[in-house]
C-alpha cells in the first residue's frame, strides 16, 4: 500500500472541515461527496518545485498527473485549477521577497500553493501580498489561493500528523477542494457580502493522536465602515472536533486575544462577541451588527447565524475590557453528541484604529479533550487534552 492510499482514511475524516452545506451550518460529507471529491482528486495537475533529481516520483498517487520544476521561471507555465506544491529544500535555495511575488501572481490566478517549510518567512510574505496570514505555530504544510469567481482568500496550515506523507494528504484534499469547490466553501446564510467587504477563510487541521482530529473554517470579514480613524473586522468561528472511533469529546475552548497595542503599533479593542451567557440544548443566536454604530461607523445589516449546544455546558470566561474572547464548551461525554464530529460557531467584532497597518492581529489557542470510550454511555477514561495556537493577521 503507498503512503497515499494508507492515509485515504484519514483524508475522509478531514472532508468535514471542507464541506459547508447551504444555510451556514457545515455537515459530514457523504459517501456521494467523497467519491465526487475523490475523482476530481484523480483528474489534478500537481506540479512540484523540487531541486531533486526524479522528485516528482515520490508524489505518484497522489494526482493524476504530477509535473516537475526546478527553476523559479516556471511559474509561468502553471495554469488555473493546477495545484502547486513547493519543497522546502528548493524554497531555501531561492529569494524569499521575488518568491513570495511569484507565489502571490500564482494564486491570484486560481492556482492553490502547498508551501512545505521550516519558516514562517515567506508565508507571512505571501499572506502581505494577499491580505491576510494564517498559520499554526507548528505546521507541517501551509497553504494559500485565492478564487476569482468570489475574490475570497484562503489561509490553510495542517499540522500534528506522524509523518509528512500525511499532513500532505489532508493539505492535497483541501487544495482539490479549494480548486473545485470554492463558492461553496464560503455559504454564509446570505450574509450580504456588500456591507462586510473582503472575506477570508481560513482553514486549518490537527491531528490529535490516536484520539480524532481539531480542525477549523473560520470566516473573516474587513467591515465596510465609513470611518477614517478606525477598522472594523468580523470573524464567524467554525471549530470543530471529530473523534476516532471508540473516542468521545470531553472539551473544547476557543481562547481568542487581540493585543491592545498591536506589533504595528495600531490600538486594538474587541468591541463585541457572541455568545455570552446561554443554556445548553438550545439553538444559539449569534448577532453581532443589528444596530452597531461607533465612532461614525454604523452598520445596518443584521448578520445572523445560529448553532446548537445538546447535552454542551457553555462557560463564558471572555474578559471584554482585556481583549479576551475565551469560550469553553463543556461535553457530557456520555452522551451520543460526544461521539461524533462537533462544530461550535461563536463570532466577535473587533475594532482597529487606522494608525500603522490598519490591520487586525490576533493569537487564537484552540483545545480539544478526548477521552476513551470503555462503556458507551456510561464509563470513559484517559482524558487528553490537546491544543494548537494560530496566529492570525487581516490587512483592510
Amino acid at each position: 500500500m503507498n503512503n497515499w492510499a494508507k492515509v485515504g482514511a484519514i483524508g475522509i475524516a478531514m472532508l468535514f472541515v471542507f464541506m459547508v452545506v447551504p444555510g451556514g451550518s457545515t455537515a459530514l460529507a457523504s459517501a456521494k461527496n467523497t467519491q465526487e471529491l475523490n475523482a476530481v482528486a484523480a483528474n489534478t495537475s500537481l506540479v512540484v518545485f523540487s531541486d531533486e533529481l526524479n522528485a516528482s516520483e515520490q508524489y505518484k498517487g497522489l494526482a493524476a498527473e504530477v509535473t516537475q520544476m526546478n527553476v523559479e521561471d516556471s511559474f509561468s507555465t502553471v495554469s488555473e485549477g493546477d495545484i502547486v506544491l513547493l519543497e522546502s529544500s528548493w524554497i531555501a535555495t531561492q529569494q524569499t521577497a521575488s518568491l513570495a511575488t511569484d507565489i502571490y501572481q500564482v494564486v491570484r490566478a486560481g492556482a492553490p500553493v502547498i508551501i512545505a517549510s521550516d519558516s514562517t518567512e515567506l508565508i507571512e510574505n505571501v499572506g502581505q501580498h494577499l491580505g491576510s496570514i494564517s498559520y499554526l505555530d507548528d505546521a507541517q504544510f501551509y497553504g494559500v489561493a485565492y478564487s476569482p469567481e468570489t475574490g475570497t482568500k484562503f489561509n490553510y496550515s495542517v499540522g500534528g500528523f506522524d509523518t509528512d506523507a500525511e499532513a500532505l494528504a489532508v493539505a492535497y484534499e483541501w487544495a482539490t477542494t479549494v480548486a473545485t469547490s470554492a463558492a461553496a466553501l464560503t455559504q454564509t446564510n446570505g450574509f450580504d457580502l456588500t456591507q462586510l467587504g473582503d472575506e477570508t477563510l481560513r482553514q486549518f487541521s490537527y491531528n490529535c493522536g490516536d484520539f480524532g482530529i481539531m480542525s477549523g473554517s473560520n470566516l473573516y470579514y474587513s467591515l465596510n465602515d465609513t470611518s477614517a480613524d478606525y477598522n472594523y473586522y468580523l470573524t464567524h468561528y467554525r471549530f470543530q472536533a471529530t473523534p476516532y472511533s471508540g473516542k468521545a469529546i470531553a472539551d473544547m475552548v476557543i481562547y481568542s486575544t487581540c493585543a491592545a497595542n498591536a506589533p504595528s503599533g495600531q490600538t486594538q479593542q474587541l468591541y463585541d462577541y457572541e455568545p455570552k451567557a446561554v443554556a445548553g440544548g438550545l439553538s444559539i443566536p449569534v448577532k453581532l451588527t443589528a444596530g452597531l454604530s461607533d465612532a461614525g461607523f454604523s452598520l445596518g445589516a443584521e448578520i445572523l447565524w445560529t448553532f446548537t449546544l445538546p447535552d454542551v455546558t457553555f462557560h463564558d470566561n471572555s474578559a471584554i475590557g482585556a481583549n479576551l474572547m475565551d469560550h469553553w464548551y463543556e461535553f457530557n461525554e456520555c452522551s451520543e453528541t460526544a461521539y461524533h464530529a462537533y462544530m461550535v460557531e461563536p463570532g466577535n467584532v473587533v475594532k482597529v484604529s487606522t494608525g500603522a497597518d490598519g490591520a487586525y492581529h490576533a493569537t487564537e489557542e484552540y483545545r480539544v479533550t478526548f477521552c476513551n470510550i470503555v462503556l458507551a454511555h456510561n464509563w470513559h477514561n484517559n482524558f487528553t487534552e490537546f491544543r494548537t495556537t494560530v496566529h492570525e493577521t487581516i490587512y483592510p
